[in-house]
C-alpha cells in the first residue's frame, strides 16, 4: 500500500545523512528545482528528483534511489488533496524549503488559495530551528503571509533587480555589502566571493563595474547581486 511505502521511505531517510533541499509550488516546481541542481552543481555532487516524481508514490521512490556519493539532494514535493504535504514532509525531512508561488492548481480539492497555502506550509513540519524557507515575495500569497514559525524566513524578489537598476551607480548598490574606501573614481574593500580579507576587491564607479584580483569575479551591479546570491546560498547549504 501507499503507507507501507511511505513507511520504509521514512526508515531510509533516517539513514541519510546529507542536506536535503525541497521544493514545493503551484506551478514552476521542476524549473526551479533544476535550476538550484544547476547552480549547486558547480560545487557539489547533487542528487535530484527525476522527472515528475513529486507524487506520493514519486517521492519515495526518489528517497529509495539515492545516491550515496551525493553531497546534496534537491527534492520536488506536489500535492493535490489535504494531507498530502504532512506525509511527503514525513517522507522527504528537507532542512531547506524553497516556494514558487502559490496558484489555482487543485483548488477543486482544496477549496481556495489560502488553503492551498496552508497545505503546502506543511512541508516545513519536521524542519528544525533556525532552518531556510525561500518564499517568493512577489506572490500575493506568499508575500508577508509567512507563520510565525521556528525557521529562517527569506523572501526573495525581482523587484530587487529592479531597485538596482535603477541605483544611482554600482557603488550604491555594493557598498550595502562591502565596507568600500575611496581612492579617486575607484573604491576598495575585502571580496565577498572568497574568505580573503586583504582588500583585493574594487569597484571602477566611472565604468559601473566590480572586479575581485584573487577570485577573479566581475561585472556590473545586476551581476554582483547574482553572485552574492548564488554564494549565500550555497554557504546556507554548507
Amino acid at each position: 500500500s501507499v503507507k507501507a511505502v511511505q513507511k520504509l521511505a521514512v526508515y531510509e531517510r533516517s539513514k541519510i545523512n546529507i542536506p536535503v533541499i525541497a521544493v514545493t509550488g503551484s506551478v514552476g516546481k521542476t524549473t526551479t528545482r533544476e535550476m538550484i541542481t544547476s547552480a549547486l552543481s558547480a560545487q557539489k555532487k547533487v542528487y535530484s528528483t527525476k522527472g515528475n516524481s513529486n507524487s506520493q508514490i514519486g517521492v519515495p521512490k526518489t528517497v529509495f534511489e539515492f545516491d550515496d556519493d551525493a553531497d546534496i539532494a534537491v527534492l520536488e514535493l506536489g500535492m493535490s488533496m489535504p494531507g498530502e504535504m504532512q506525509e511527503l514532509a514525513r517522507v522527504a525531512k528537507p532542512n531547506t524549503v524553497a516556494f514558487t508561488n502559490i496558484g489555482v492548481t487543485h483548488i477543486e480539492n482544496l477549496g481556495s488559495r489560502e488553503n492551498i497555502l496552508s497545505e503546502k506550509m506543511h512541508i516545513t513540519d519536521y524542519m528544525q530551528n533556525g532552518e531556510r524557507v525561500f518564499l517568493n515575495g512577489d506572490n500575493e500569497y506568499i508575500s508577508g503571509k509567512a507563520p510565525e514559525y521556528k525557521n529562517a524566513v527569506m523572501y526573495y524578489s525581482d523587484e530587487i533587480i529592479e531597485e538596482v537598476k535603477m541605483a544611482n551607480n554600482i557603488v550604491d548598490v555594493v557598498s550595502q555589502y562591502v565596507p568600500l574606501k575611496r581612492q579617486g573614481n575607484t573604491y576598495f574593500g575585502p571580496c565577498p566571493f572568497h574568505k580573503e580579507k586583504t582588500p583585493s576587491f574594487s569597484v571602477n564607479a566611472e565604468k559601473g563595474i566590480f572586479k575581485c584580483f584573487g577570485c577573479g569575479a566581475s561585472g556590473d551591479a545586476i551581476s554582483f547581486l547574482m553572485q552574492l546570491n548564488h554564494q549565500s546560498f550555497l554557504e546556507v547549504m554548507e
